[in-house]
């Protein structure tokens, strides 16, 4: 569309533009506007603009505003920066962004209102703009519907195929991917690859997350309902499709084989099936540990590391570990409790967490409590390595100040190197 045509949607029927009278002036086109009643003929606006074709959107524009009054533009105005932007406008025209118009009465002869209304040449560039969203979301929907449909329930989740077909179906019935489909696409894939997993892993089988530092954070905001609109989807609970771990649990998580004394009561762990919970009143309230012949304690910075080694290590084959969580943060109580399995006769303490500056101040802590054997686990040669204090504090001093990060839950897809820690002792 030429400017000439674009700008007839902007005057009334018996205006009509006058191109015998379009002149330049200071580098902007002056187009004037007139109208016939009975035999006079008199100019009711002029539209002032420039030939200038613009290549890219300026910030201020990329909202689109589509209006023929001058009602519009002033929305616009509002919310844009004031004085400094009405300073722009004459820019703006001589850019070739918007069009000025001048409207008269009295036949022409006094000025009633001036306004602005987009170019051609921005109208053209919205179009693109659009175009090119649309062409975007087109290729991120086919992207989803290949991966949804190329997914194998090598594991028999019983509601795996409902998921699925409730995927394609939203797939099929929109173009854009919101962050609720990507959601239960990354569900779909997370039960692609196990029989059970924990809630961090869906995070790291996000499609459309850009993040790989925060990738086991990125659906926590809305956890609870993800998983309200996933059991409603499946018709049962998350356990069916393989999720039988969830974050936002606030007690202590720990995993062994011990009998607990507190001063209320005992508590007998002995079999260890599964992980056990402590608040930290119960943990305050300890007054021994029958410790069994559990010789090592393992500590671990995220919650969702412990849930998923106990789901694959059997209770027999830890039956002499200790598995603790303390979640971000060395609380009092954990710090006690650790002194616990100290004075019970636990003489080696092993500490994973993710690997970042703030990681020093716990592996401090930690070391205090005076084990006999002290070993943290870092990345060394791309490899999961057990060392000693001294090198430990040297490998997360190396993290201050560079913002760099790997969350313990990245390696929620992979145990092997960890397991092999836990359960071989190899360094």
């Amino acid at each position: 569309m030429n400017t000439l045509d674009y700008l007839q949607d902007y005057i009334l029927k018996d205006e009509t533009i006058d191109e015998n009278e379009i002149l330049e002036n200071d580098g902007l086109i002056h187009m004037p506007v007139k109208k016939q009643k009975q035999i006079v003929i008199y100019k009711t606006k002029v539209f002032i603009l420039s030939n200038s074709e613009p290549r890219s959107i300026p910030s201020v524009f990329q909202k689109q505003w589509k209006r023929r009054t001058e009602s519009d533009f002033k929305k616009l105005l509002n919310i844009s920066s004031g004085i400094q932007f009405r300073q722009k406008l004459s820019d703006f025209i001589k850019d070739g962004f918007i069009v000025k118009v001048i409207e008269y009465k009295s036949r022409g002869i006094e000025v009633s209102k001036e306004y602005y209304i987009p170019s051609v040449s921005l109208q053209r560039l919205w179009a693109d703009k659009d175009d090119k969203k649309l062409e975007k979301e087109r290729t991120n929907n086919k992207k989803y519907l290949t991966k949804v449909k190329e997914l194998k329930n090598p594991y028999h989740h019983p509601t795996f195929e409902i998921l699925r077909k409730s995927i394609l179906e939203e797939l099929h019935g929109t173009l854009k991917v919101n962050k609720r489909i990507d959601f239960l696409t990354a569900v779909l894939i997370t039960a692609s690859q196990s029989p059970f997993f924990d809630w961090k892993e869906i995070g790291l089988n996000s499609i459309g997350s850009e993040d790989e530092k925060l990738k086991t954070k990125i659906f926590d905001n809305q956890r609870n309902e993800y998983i309200k609109d996933l059991q409603l989807i499946l018709n049962s609970t998350t356990d069916e499709i393989g999720l039988t771990t969830v974050s936002g649990e606030y007690f202590i998580e720990f995993c062994a084989r011990c009998r607990i004394n507190f001063s209320f009561g005992n508590f007998d762990y002995e079999k260890a099936e599964f992980r056990s919970n402590l608040t930290g009143e119960e943990v305050f309230s300890v007054e021994s540990i029958d410790r069994k012949d559990i010789k090592k304690l393992y500590l671990f910075e995220n919650r969702a590391m412990l849930r998923k080694l106990i789901k694959h290590i059997s209770a027999d084959t830890r039956k002499d570990i200790v598995m603790l969580s303390f979640d971000g943060q060395v609380r009092s109580s954990q710090y006690y409790l650790c002194k616990k399995w100290l004075e019970a006769g636990v003489k080696e303490l092993i500490v994973w967490t993710d690997f970042d500056e703030y990681a020093l101040s716990m592996v401090k802590k930690l070391y205090t409590i005076g084990f006999e054997s002290f070993k943290v686990v870092v990345l060394k040669n791309n490899r999961l390595t057990l060392v000693d204090f001294l090198e430990a504090k040297n490998y997360f001093k190396s993290f201050k100040n560079t913002g760099k990060v790997t969350e313990q839950e990245n390696y929620l897809k992979d145990l092997t190197e960890i397991m092999d820690l836990l359960t071989m002792g190899r360094e």
